[in-house]
């Protein structure tokens, strides 16, 4: 009888330590704020930076984040934060949680940037009559706000062009001047020429 006790107290004993030595179950921690490490951002066109969200608390089941731009004609925003300037203006980034839809803010301003310069991919070209070219210009720098050009020739009537730099020979010169066809910038009037002679 001492026996058949012992064994059920020792079988007690087991079946207590196996239920409070069990794992406890996984507890959802639901988010309970949003933090971002700037309010406010500046970046000249073509530029990236990357704002980082900081979900609380710390030990959240649920650490997604959605980004959005109130004007994806000014600036992206990648999933990961990653911000790209894209044109001159203002727009807002907006980090949003998940779980419990908290939103945080960053204001965003993209900066003109001014043209510094303009380049031509040939300055000299020779074309026999009805032959066409296109010029190819560079504003400076890459990121230049407006890269808008003008294309001008000083002798049309032999030597016309376009205004997508498509050059072209309408007549053959009866002396031995060459056309300039010049290429400006239409911010600050930046210019570039190349010269062409009969081929």
């Amino acid at each position: 009888m001492k026996k058949i006790i012992n064994l059920l107290t020792i079988a007690a004993l087991l079946s207590s330590c196996f239920i409070t030595c069990q794992e406890p179950e996984d507890k959802n921690v639901p988010v309970t704020g949003l933090t971002l490490n700037k309010t406010s951002l500046t970046l000249d066109i073509g530029y990236t930076e990357t704002l980082i969200a900081t979900i609380l608390p710390e030990n959240a089941t649920n650490k997604s984040v959605k980004w959005t731009c109130s004007k994806d004609f000014i600036a992206t925003v990648m999933p990961n934060g990653l911000v790209t300037a894209i044109s001159e203006g203002e727009a807002t980034i907006v980090a949003t949680t998940k779980d419990g839809q908290f939103s945080k803010t960053c204001e965003l301003k993209v900066n003109k940037v001014y043209v510094t310069g303009v380049t031509l991919n040939k300055t000299n070209l020779f074309l026999g009559v009805g032959e066409s070219e296109k010029l190819i210009p560079t504003v400076l720098p890459a990121n230049a706000s407006n890269k808008a050009v003008i294309w001008t020739s000083d002798f049309p009537y032999k030597v016309s062009v376009t205004q997508d730099g498509i050059i072209t020979r309408n007549k053959e010169e009866s002396w031995g001047y060459n056309t300039t066809i010049t290429v400006t910038t239409v911010d600050y009037s930046y210019t570039a020429t190349c010269q062409v002679y009969n081929k």
